[in-house]
């Protein structure tokens, strides 16, 4: 480590360049940073930012596709099902501790402190995504654990309209209209997509393990993966001059159950939901004073059918399965008012405050079935509520808020140097106060170098799902937990080159306290197992990553990121979620625009080295390279845009981990190789 980090630090002060070569890097600009609009290389945060244009060369359907390219993000499915965004090895089998905005609206939940159910996963109406990695909770609070993503759609004038097709049955559509008068602007997008997912087998499923030690056939394993979905997306947006903007935007999702809730095939089971976003905002002021009102609401209607195990396995009704309904209505309301103020010289700050309040209501759970002794299934005839059953659902309602405020001061000094530092607190009325800090220094050492030493500390709150499930779901709450919590120092430093080349190393150090992972719990007698959450250790990690681009020639584009990982837990027996996190992550995509509106895309990913649980007595998790290619053609018969491409073109066996042993021991099998064809229209 020590000697990459000697050689990497003498490349960057060794070469000249032409002052033309910078314009496409630093002339980008990000608001995610620092809550206003700043150049990237002035940013007090290791950002990146994806473009249009990035999104329609790989010709990317979803923001998975697209994420899975920038250094120090991993793509992982850890739970069988659900994507996890793991940024810097920093990931969970049950939420993503990543912050999500939509256009600048916040759709996390506080049911599983994530956005599983309220993000649609659909690229096409993208304009660009705005990446923070690392601490971001002093300025944008809980779930700005491990960074803040912030998707921005289109809104510019004209009209676009296009669909797809492809590989397991796969087809969806996009339209994006967007009009401009001198006052207003109005912005109207739809898309949507249905697929049966790809045809992965599952050799050994938990069923299995039971089969194994009570002498039944009842597993569906072998089987394929239940991972079709549908997904609908419509957004209509209206803004008055720079006063203000009023946006809605409805999003519903029907996925089916992946490998099953528990890890027992189902190949029948679907979890749908209905989500809501909006927003009012409202600016004040000049552009040196500007005062920034905000009310923001999320949120969304679940709709769970599973299958909890097969055929067999409910007792006194061998012909049936034990079957679970759950619904719930959850809401998220946020209120915030920040100010913008530049009047003092070489300073600008920006102080706000608000509030939170979450809740979840109107749970409903349905079951077939009864738990009897070692968590035996005992049939109880038609679906009932659990009230009627005399059991608990798998939650009560709950509720919590959270007001919070922030300062933060931007300090321009010695021409070069820029100091950014700020302090954010938050009270939640269920466990209290957390304290967040943050401060970087960006020192401009040349027109063509950039460096900045960063530190922050951020904190995840429990969410409603791991601090009030009751005993007998998948896994049980505990309201006793803490919230996680890290801390993280990093430096960075970007240079652009002669010859159109530039790169950026980020090093970087965090230590996470009091992560929350599953403590299995098994039955001596019968092997039955019960899961609970619990707060861990956490872990010590540092890393790198390092990006380079090389413009070759005007139509030949060169880009290669790699990332490294070195995670040492604090807890050997509850280091679960070491498994998401690769060691090594590699990154390789070469652009060429090989005649006049055609150009094609070859990208490849590799990951390498993932750990398992120290409880895990499997083999190292298999390594692999995915490679991809698409051929781009652009205004063909001055009126549309095509693209063809072909995922996972050497159809490699791509698996993701499952986090123990005994559940799914051959772990998760992700998509083979897929063709997908897609044409547009702008008008």
């Amino acid at each position: 480590m020590q000697k990459i980090f000697i050689f990497f630090s003498a490349l960057f002060f060794t070469a000249s360049l032409k002052a033309n070569d910078i314009h496409e890097f630093y002339g980008q600009t990000i608001n995610l940073a620092s809550g206003y609009e700043q150049l990237i290389k002035e940013s007090p945060s290791a950002v990146s930012v994806i473009t249009s244009s990035d999104i329609e060369r790989m010709g990317a359907v979803s923001i998975e596709e697209v994420l899975e390219t920038v250094s120090g993000v991993h793509v992982s499915y850890v739970n069988g099902f659900f994507p996890v965004y793991v940024i810097r090895g920093i990931g969970s089998t049950v939420n993503t501790p990543v912050l999500i905005y939509l256009d600048g609206i916040p759709i996390n939940n506080s049911v599983l402190s994530t956005s599983y159910f309220s993000l649609s996963h659909l690229a096409k109406n993208v304009d660009r995504i705005e990446i923070i990695k690392g601490a971001g909770s002093a300025l944008y609070g809980a779930d700005a654990y491990s960074g803040v993503i912030n998707i921005l759609t289109k809104k510019k004038e004209g009209s676009e309209i296009g669909g797809f097709s492809g590989s397991f049955d796969t087809f969806g559509g996009w339209l994006n209209h967007g009009y401009e008068s001198k006052d207003f602007k109005i912005n109207f997008s739809a898309q949507g997509m249905n697929t049966n997912g790809s045809n992965g087998t599952i050799e050994r499923d938990r069923q299995s393990l039971i089969d194994q030690i009570l002498n039944t056939r009842n597993s569906l394993a072998p089987g394929s993966v239940n991972r079709g979905k549908e997904e609908v997306d419509i957004k209509v947006s209206a803004e008055y001059k720079d006063y203000g903007e009023v946006y809605l935007r409805y999003i519903h999702k029907d996925t089916q159950n992946g490998v099953g809730v528990s890890n027992a095939l189902d190949n029948t089971g679907v979890i749908g939901t209905d989500a809501w976003v909006t927003g009012f905002k409202l600016n004040f002021g000049e552009e040196d004073w500007k005062t920034i009102f905000n009310v923001n609401y999320t949120g969304y209607v679940l709709d769970a059918n599973h299958i909890i195990f097969p055929k067999g396995a409910l007792i006194g009704a061998p012909n049936t399965a034990p079957q679970n309904k759950q619904q719930y209505t959850a809401h998220d309301v946020s209120i915030k008012l920040s100010t913008i103020y530049r009047r003092i010289k070489n300073h600008t700050l920006n102080v706000g405050g608000g509030i939170e309040y979450d809740t979840v209501s109107d749970i409903q759970d349905k079951r077939n079935f009864r738990q009897g002794a070692f968590n035996s299934l005992i049939s109880v005839g038609s679906l009932q509520a659990t009230e009627s059953l005399g059991i608990q659902a798998f939650s009560d309602p709950q509720s919590r808020f959270n007001p919070y405020g922030f300062v933060q001061d931007q300090w321009d000094f010695l021409n070069d140097f820029s100091l950014t530092t700020g302090v954010r607190l938050d009270y939640f009325s269920d466990f209290g106060l957390t304290v967040n800090p943050r401060a970087s220094l960006v020192w401009d050492i040349s027109a063509s170098t950039t460096t900045k030493l960063m530190y922050g500390r951020a904190f995840r709150a429990p969410s409603f799902f791991e601090l009030y499930s009751n005993e007998g779901t998948t896994v049980t709450g505990n309201s006793n937990l803490e919230p996680e919590t890290t801390q993280t120092v990093e430096w960075s430093i970007h240079k652009v080159w002669f010859n159109n080349v530039s790169t950026q190393l980020n090093l970087f150090w965090y230590e996470t306290n009091d992560l929350i992972t599953e403590k299995v719990l098994i039955d001596r007698l019968t092997q039955a197992e019960s899961r609970m959450f619990v707060n861990s250790k956490g872990a010590n990690t540092y890393g790198l990553e390092f990006d380079f681009n090389y413009q070759i020639t005007h139509d030949l584009m060169l880009d290669i990121n790699y990332s490294h990982l070195n995670i040492n837990p604090k807890d050997d027996k509850s280091d679960q979620f070491i498994v998401a996190a690769p060691r090594h992550q590699i990154f390789a995509a070469l652009n060429w625009n090989f005649v006049p509106n055609w150009s094609a895309n070859l990208r490849s990913t590799s990951v390498i080295d993932r750990e398992r649980s120290s409880l895990d007595s499997r083999e190292k998790i298999k390594n692999y390279t995915k490679v991809d290619f698409s051929l781009v053609g652009k205004d063909i018969f001055n009126a549309f845009d095509i693209t063809f491409k072909i995922d996972n073109i050497l159809d490699s066996n791509i698996r993701e981990p499952s986090i123990d042993h005994r559940s799914i021991p051959g772990d998760y099998p992700m998509e083979s190789r897929m063709f997908t064809g897609m044409v547009s229209m702008k008008f």
